[in-house]
């Protein structure tokens, strides 16, 4: 029996080797806690039963006013649906919102009480008054009512929001109805920061819709909003199954947001991350001669023409588009930028979530950080990884690549490792780090750049130019070494730096300093 319970026994090595096996996940599970909190400002707290002695009063009883010295509280869901009600009717211009608790609508913990029928009454209008908790539950209804307008400041204080659930049909734009856009806010030109939201969205475009800006957080960050620190676990699914209004139809989706406006006012997405599932289905019967119908999805923003920094997907990103338009119907889609266009700027990125594009009969660009970039000389791609596995499916023109698919203007410190894969198309133009080449834009550069060797790819267009580097079997420590060359330079905001999250799967995040 020495040999099976001795000191160096075999059950005895086997007991030691699941001891450690045991205790290495623990650390790596603590470690992997560390690093999320670190990035999102998140924090372990239960969610436990909220103590809100003014629920639906973010007031406080009178006692706050929202501004920089007082701020308006958040204890309850009754209270952020207060939040959401009047940012209808001022934005909370200027206000100071704290959220001082976890909520989850699907724990009844959250609400003060969530059989209360007279604080908002029959708040998903389904013709039934019910307890506040089963209006904002019952997935056969509308769900959340979202803001319109933000223009307060909201600090999450790295709390998470979780199970809301919203539905909408987004009707037409036009120039006496706009309906057009959903997030938890319609749009944000406040700051919105240290938030985590998890739940689930389903969107109906109407068959007249002209347009139609979904995002996981807000519908359109615009005009200086600010999006710091935020994380977005929303699954979104999107479905469009009959558009055909006789003009234009431009549709943007983000797990962020919509779109990222404004460069001359330094709108800004910094520090976050999408997680959830991002699922979209069209169908387009607009055949009208001269007609042009774009789709761009990302999965942090589907349309910039701002500042997208330090942000992550993780999520999945699947988009399929079916349309009886062959000639002037593009879908973009990517794990960071659907379109980046005139001044985007998108720096210290990373995507490592899967990325997919199908359609029936239309161009399909995809990519891992950027689909296309719409000015070629004011773009601007600097410090970003690719890891996911990125794929397109058409019998039309596809342009695919692990860093950006279609047009570039000045990328630098770029590093893909995912896989690139093509069904249908006979015309391919496929790169590890650019796809579709555009030699035309003067300003174009392209240096620091590296890409794993995979055999068949190279890193534009079928061959590697110079600034391009294919590397055999590069560890996680030279890809470090890569993508640090010039971090400093390449830093729109305060110092960052890639470091290792796990040295088993090829990870790689920044560090916030």
């Amino acid at each position: 029996m020495a040999m099976l319970t001795g000191d160096n026994g075999i059950l005895t090595q086997a007991q030691k080797a699941k001891k450690e096996t045991e205790e290495a996940a623990k650390e790596e599970a603590e470690m992997l806690k560390k690093i999320e909190n670190m990035i999102t400002g998140g924090n372990a707290e239960e969610n436990e039963k909220v103590e809100d002695s003014t629920p639906g009063d973010i007031t406080d009883g009178g006692k706050a006013d929202g501004t920089e010295d007082n701020h308006y509280k958040v204890r309850s869901i009754e209270d952020f649906l207060v939040v959401l009600l009047e940012s209808r009717k001022d934005g909370l211009t200027d206000k100071y919102v704290d959220i001082e608790v976890n909520l989850d609508f699907n724990n009844p913990n959250s609400y003060s009480d969530p059989n209360n029928t007279d604080l908002f009454e029959d708040y998903n209008e389904d013709g039934t008054t019910e307890g506040i908790m089963n209006e904002l539950t019952n997935k056969e209804e509308r769900g959340l009512k979202n803001g319109y307008e933000f223009a307060g400041i909201l600090d999450g204080k790295g709390h998470t929001i979780s199970n809301i659930y919203l539905k909408e049909e987004l009707l037409y734009y036009s120039a006496a109805y706009n309906d057009y856009q959903t997030g938890v806010f319609h749009e944000n030109t406040g700051i919105i920061k240290n938030l985590n939201l998890q739940g689930e969205f389903v969107v109906t475009l109407n068959e007249l819709t002209t347009a139609a800006r979904v995002g996981g957080i807000v519908g359109q960050n615009k005009h200086g909003g600010e999006l710091i620190n935020c994380v977005s676990d929303i699954d979104i699914n999107v479905k469009g199954n009959n558009l055909k209004e006789e003009e234009n139809i431009e549709i943007a989706i983000g797990g962020i947001t919509s779109e990222n406006e404004d460069n001359n006012e330094n709108t800004i997405i910094d520090r976050c991350i999408y997680k959830g599932n991002l699922n979209c289905e069209f169908k387009i019967n607009n055949t009208v001669s001269g007609n042009y119908h774009t789709v761009r999805i990302g999965g942090i923003v589907g349309d910039n023409d701002s500042i997208v920094i330090n942000s992550i997907n993780e999520g999945t990103v699947n988009t399929t588009k079916n349309t009886e338009d062959v000639t002037s119907n593009t879908l973009y889609i990517a794990g960071i930028v659907g379109e980046n266009n005139d001044f985007g700027i998108v720096e210290n990125c990373a995507n490592t979530g899967e990325v997919k594009g199908i359609s029936t009969s239309s161009p399909v660009f995809v990519a891992g950080i950027v689909a296309t970039a719409e000015d070629l000389n004011t773009c601007i791609i600097k410090n970003v990884y690719n890891s996911g596995k990125i794929s397109a499916d058409t019998s039309e023109d596809i342009a695919i690549a692990g860093i950006i698919a279609d047009g570039y203007g000045i990328i630098d410190n770029c590093y893909n490792i995912g896989t690139l894969e093509t069904q249908n198309s006979s015309n391919i133009k496929k790169g590890a780090i650019v796809g579709d080449r555009h030699s035309g834009a003067e300003n174009t550069t392209i240096t620091n750049c590296y890409y794993k060797n995979i055999e068949g790819l190279y890193g534009i267009e079928g061959e590697d130019d110079a600034g391009i580097i294919r590397e055999d079997n590069l560890t996680q420590t030279q890809v470090l070494q890569r993508m640090n060359v010039n971090v400093d330079t390449n830093n729109a905001s305060s110092s960052r730096k890639w470091y290792k999250l796990l040295e088993t799967n090829g990870s790689i995040r920044f560090e916030i300093a």
